[in-house]
């Protein structure tokens, strides 16, 4: 199987992980924190749409565990660099447990990919998001990895950003399962006197909701998401994703979201600071009902 490699740049890279070291790109790299990434992906174009078994879903209610299920972990973590000697071996063993990892930030230049078995395709956007499309049961799962424009982005980026993410999202079948996530640099605090918001965001979400915070809300709303973040009490340590080097800010604002009618299908997501890579950002995990099969040639 050979996949060309687009020549510009890639903000995001997704792992999937059955114990092989994926390749290391060549060529030049910087550590400009805006540009230059790598994605780590493979499969095949003309993924064909697979249907729903009815026996999978039985209205709000449905049990995925009824189906002989498997509970895998999707890790989201901005890693703020690889170049640094040595970072790249210490990232693969600390998520050599995670079954598939959405990384942002890498520094690399170059893009590159790795087989897999489970992989049936992926597509990369533009350069800070990429989808990769997982064979599983009881249906096929998408992970769409982002990383949104900072603070010092303009209004006019901000908005092509998530016109962009949008249409990415509607081209993704319904009946399949699917998550967006990755530094979505948001703040959207906790809805416990918004209650006409539960349905995107719980009740456990931190900080001070700002502008991004309300754009995100609104994607969310739009296309029928949810934040699992915010849906599951933890200690403030297991809920903040980001702190400042100097230790005295702490904020929230990478996420994992579900499309609502999988929502159930989340058990848990939580921080890991005891997950180290040299970057302010917690790896951000959560854990799944879903059992990831190989996919036919």
């Amino acid at each position: 199987m050979s996949i060309n490699p687009m020549k510009n740049n890639m903000h995001e890279c997704i792992i999937i992980n059955e114990g092989k070291r994926p390749c290391d790109p060549t060529g030049n790299q910087h550590n400009d924190s805006r540009v230059d990434w790598v994605k780590w992906a493979t499969g095949y174009d003309g993924v064909g749409n697979r249907a729903l078994h009815r026996k999978y879903v039985s209205g709000r209610n449905q049990r995925i565990h009824k189906y002989n299920p498997t509970m895998i972990k999707l890790c989201s973590w901005n890693v703020r660099g690889l170049n640094r000697p040595g970072k790249l071996p210490i990232l693969e063993d600390t998520i050599k447990n995670i079954a598939v990892t959405g990384v942002s930030e890498t520094h690399w230049k170059t893009t590159g990919h790795f087989t897999t078995t489970n992989v049936l395709g992926y597509n990369t956007f533009n350069d800070r998001m990429m989808s990769v499309k997982l064979q599983a049961t009881p249906v096929n799962t998408n992970i769409v990895q982002v990383y949104a424009p900072t603070s010092i982005a303009s209004e006019e980026e901000m908005h092509h950003f998530y016109e962009q993410l949008t249409e990415v999202v509607r081209n993704i079948p319904t009946k399949e399962l699917l998550f967006v996530s990755g530094d979505l640099n948001a703040k959207i605090d906790t809805t416990n006197n918004d209650g006409h918001l539960r349905s995107v965001v719980g009740k456990y979400g931190i900080g001070v909701r700002n502008e991004r915070g309300d754009r995100l809300m609104d994607f969310c709303i739009e296309n029928n998401l949810f934040i699992t973040n915010t849906n599951f009490k933890h200690h403030i340590r297991r809920l903040y994703t980001w702190q400042s080097p100097c230790g005295q800010y702490r904020n929230q604002i990478d996420y994992i979201l579900v499309r609502n009618r999988w929502k159930s299908s989340v058990r848990d997501t939580k921080t890991y600071p005891g997950m180290v890579c040299g970057s302010e950002h917690n790896a951000l995990v959560a854990e799944i009902c879903l059992k990831l099969k190989k996919a036919k040639n």
